[in-house]
């Protein structure tokens, strides 16, 4: 991994690879992947890669003409977008608490709902190292929003998914509303309280 917070300060030179793992990211069920695509293209002036072009297009049509969803998928032109976005966060959650039980440097991506827990235990992190801890902590974490889900439909949800690529997702989250001061991830105002501040100095910001 990387450095620590979510955006990196630089977009990568390479063009071609990063969106074609932007690519990669989308088809398999990245959706937010999109939006990172398009910011990307619009910071570097170049042009939007088909992939992301078409989806975009099927959705104006389908809003323009009144098209219905597929069956069984939604019954508007945003029904499968609403579904994968439901996806996409899920599987997100999980992700983040993955990667800050691997480093909690990347603590800035936790679901908001878990820094209560951490920041008044001591031993929180310490206690909550396994997968199934993670698929656990992102559940309750989503609790109280549309996106809530058990711990074993999270799980399913992460199965195959990507872990999300760093470089613009925070902005792309904050338009989706899932990042700020109603949001679903990201700290609380502040900073963390001294036992955080202890483990993060004892820690390597690279894992």
């Amino acid at each position: 991994m990387g450095k620590t917070d979510t955006i990196l300060p630089t977009p990568p030179d390479d063009h071609a690879t990063h969106l074609a793992a932007l690519h990669k990211a989308y088809s398999s069920g990245d959706i937010i992947a999109i939006l990172q695509a398009t910011n990307y293209s619009q910071q570097q002036d170049i042009a939007l890669p088909p992939w992301a072009i078409n989806p975009l297009e099927e959705t104006l049509l389908g809003v323009v003409t009144l098209k219905r969803g597929v069956k069984g998928r939604g019954n508007s032109a945003f029904g499968d977008l609403r579904k994968a976005l439901i996806r996409t966060v899920r599987a997100s959650a999980y992700s983040y608490v993955r990667a800050w039980q691997k480093n909690p440097h990347r603590y800035r991506d936790l679901p908001t709902q878990t820094f209560g827990s951490w920041y008044s235990d001591e031993l929180f992190w310490q206690v909550n190292r396994k997968s199934i801890d993670a698929a656990r902590l992102a559940s309750t974490s989503l609790h109280g929003t549309e996106f809530v889900a058990n711990a074993s439909t999270l799980r399913r949800a992460a199965y195959g998914f990507p872990a999300p690529i760093r470089w613009g997702r925070k902005e792309a989250e904050e338009r989706l509303g899932l990042r700020g001061p109603s949001g679903i991830f990201g700290p609380p105002p502040g900073q963390p309280p001294a036992h955080v501040q202890s483990l993060l100095s004892k820690r390597s910001r690279k894992s």
